[in-house]
């Protein structure tokens, strides 16, 4: 036949039917493309329905002398062509054996013995190169959904690999370059290890308890047993019972009608043991724009240098988004992230951080850049948002937003934070001598709270961006916490410092527990703004003049008498609302409407090993 040409798997008496075993007549068809390196190559397309195989559809032109293959399979889409491999007893569903200009494109791949899909170098001897994968789904493989060996130059786009075995995208020991992955979804691989509560209702009982950490209705499943002894059916949540609480340590769920004595209730939930994403020795290479969802770990990566990972997602897995990881099996990662996104993650409360997690064993060096990480919030209360744990691991964090505990370095770990723009801390309010927290101040060293460096602090009177004069007063600060205690010196300092205005952001700053504190100085925030009104009989609305972020910033007197409750605060966050007496003023009361004095500061780190939390 002609190279270039397209053929069908139909012509080789593929029915596709789901049913009828199409293994012979596709690999026909794939064999019917073999040639030289001139004529080699065809398009060999697979029209809607169920391909039943019972062995490993390969492509494999060995006796081509530079194995390049040009071959394409070419499915109609992948919820309309799907390659079926449960007749099959071993093997990959499709195997790609040290080829070259290769492409699979828009099917699926199901059930298959081993990987889905399998990029074979033939014993570490001969790197595949330039083959793609697009909008290629594979699920319930036996061992990963795509496994790559030794290869280079490689894509995969827009696939799906779901509920395998082992890994959902596997780059193995040997050798990988040039990879790039990119809006690839991994989701729910690695067999699950079910955790389960049994208990013995009594008569009436209608609340259970569980006792492992759950993060969303939807991660608790319950049996009867009694009923279902073989555990097939699960009773329906919102109807044969709810759920009344999440935590990490456990909750409870009710029974919409009471439970008979002697029934056995079964509460379980899943937790996966595969990643979403794992390589164990790529370089050079980029993942873009991926998603790795309610697996044990989003990626999981050994060995890699040279190796980014841009805009990715990891949510719900039982473990970390990322878990970078170094020893003496593996060679050592030298890796960056920019934009990666996690939440949800350590479902399995078991230590590990919502987003990066890096770990070394033996002193072999694993250093992590993260620029611009995104860590949100975990249902797991005490979660950190980065860990570094180990003599060799270091993890560098440029600007990240943490909505967790933070960042914590054990074990001889490192952490060091970049903040290329400085933490910005908006309208704080202040009383004249009285200490405010600015922020929390951790550690970025293992095995200690203990934290020094310097800091740029630069408070302001106005909101950032106000035209006109603005006062300011910088301040250049040497920190420390250790065992001699919480200490700061003042290194310099410029601007509005003496306080001698009202409006004057002058302080003095101190650490105690961990915070950084500043206190104002001399009549700053001694004069804050307010507004007096004489009340006519029955009046309840009073208007006040001046920004008000919160109604604990706002003070009511009556009379001179402070009141604690008995009213409400309007117009907050603005240059003015009202306060409503939920009783009415008597004629001539005298209504005092205080605010508090707002400052504006940005704390920028010099240098040193703390970071903000």
């Amino acid at each position: 036949m002609t190279a270039g040409s397209n053929i069908n798997a139909t012509d080789y008496n593929a029915v596709a039917d789901g049913t009828t075993d199409d293994t012979t007549a596709i690999q026909a068809a794939i064999n019917s493309t073999y040639g030289d390196e001139v004529s080699t190559g065809n398009t060999i397309d697979f029209g809607r329905g169920v391909f039943k195989t019972s062995a490993t559809i390969s492509i494999n032109n060995s006796a081509q002398t530079f194995n390049v293959d040009n071959i394409t399979l070419q499915g109609a889409g992948r919820q309309s062509t799907v390659i079926n491999a449960d007749s099959a007893t071993s093997g990959s569903g499709i195997e790609l054996v040290k080829g070259i200009f290769n492409h699979v494109s828009d099917l699926t791949v199901l059930n298959a013995t081993t990987s889905g899909i399998n990029l074979e170098s033939v014993s570490n001897t001969f790197a595949s190169n330039r083959n793609s994968f697009d909008k290629v789904q594979v699920k319930h493989s036996g061992t990963d959904g795509f496994a790559f060996e030794r290869s280079y130059l490689g894509k995969v786009s827009g696939c799906n690999s779901e509920e395998n075995a082992l890994n959902g995208f596997y780059h193995n020991f040997e050798i990988h370059t040039s990879w790039m992955m990119d809006q690839n979804y991994g989701r729910l691989n690695g067999t699950p290890s079910t955790v389960v509560n049994t208990i013995t209702a009594s008569g009436g009982q209608t609340v259970f308890a569980y006792t492992f950490p759950t993060t969303a209705n939807g991660d608790i499943v319950v049996y009867n047993s009694t009923l279902n002894p073989a555990l097939n059916t699960p009773l329906v949540q919102g109807v044969d019972y709810n759920v009344n609480s999440l935590s990490a340590s456990g909750g409870n769920i009710t029974l919409t009608s009471g439970a008979t004595a002697g029934n056995e209730f079964q509460i379980t939930t899943k937790f996966y043991a595969g990643a979403g994403f794992k390589s164990d020795f790529n370089v050079y290479s980029a993942y873009v724009a991926n998603a790795a969802d309610e697996n044990r770990y989003g990626y999981h990566i050994l060995g890699n240098r040279g190796v980014s990972f841009v805009s990715n997602g990891a949510e719900f897995n039982a473990r970390s988004g990322f878990f970078f990881e170094s020893g003496s099996s593996y060679e050592i990662n030298w890796v960056t992230g920019m934009g990666n996104t996690c939440g949800g993650n350590n479902k399995q409360n078991s230590g590990f951080a919502n987003h990066t997690h890096v770990k070394a064993a033996n002193n072999i060096t694993n250093f992590v850049v993260q620029k611009q990480p995104v860590s949100f919030a975990t249902g797991i209360a005490n979660t950190y948002d980065f860990i570094s744990t180990g003599q060799g691991a270091k993890l560098v964090l440029e600007d990240p937003l943490m909505q967790n505990s933070g960042a914590r370095a054990f074990d001889s770990g490192f952490i060091q934070t970049n903040y290329t723009a400085p933490k910005l801390i908006y309208s704080k309010a202040f009383s004249a001598s009285t200490a405010e927290t600015l922020t929390a101040l951790n550690s970025s060293l293992g095995t200690s709270n203990d934290f020094s460096g310097e800091l740029l602090v630069t408070a302001y009177n106005s909101a950032f961006g106000t035209t006109g004069g603005i006062g300011t007063a910088t301040y250049k600060l040497l920190i420390s916490k250790s065992t001699a205690g919480e200490q700061v010196v003042e290194i310099a300092k410029l601007g509005l410092v003496t306080g001698s205005s009202a409006s004057h952001p002058s302080f003095v700053f101190t650490v105690a527990s961990g915070n950084l504190v500043a206190t104002p100085v001399s009549t700053t925030a001694s004069a804050p703004p307010s507004n007096s009104i004489t009340a006519t009989g029955g009046q309840t609305v009073f208007p006040y003049t001046f920004l008000a972020n919160a109604a604990s910033d706002i003070k009511v007197t009556k009379n001179g008498t402070l009141l604690t409750s008995g009213y409400t605060v309007d117009g907050l966050g603005t240059a003015g609302g009202n306060v409503t007496l939920a009783s009415g003023a008597s004629a001539s009361d005298a209504i005092v409407i205080t605010g508090s004095t707002y400052f504006w500061f940005a704390l920028e780190k010099v240098g040193g090993n703390f970071i903000f939390n």
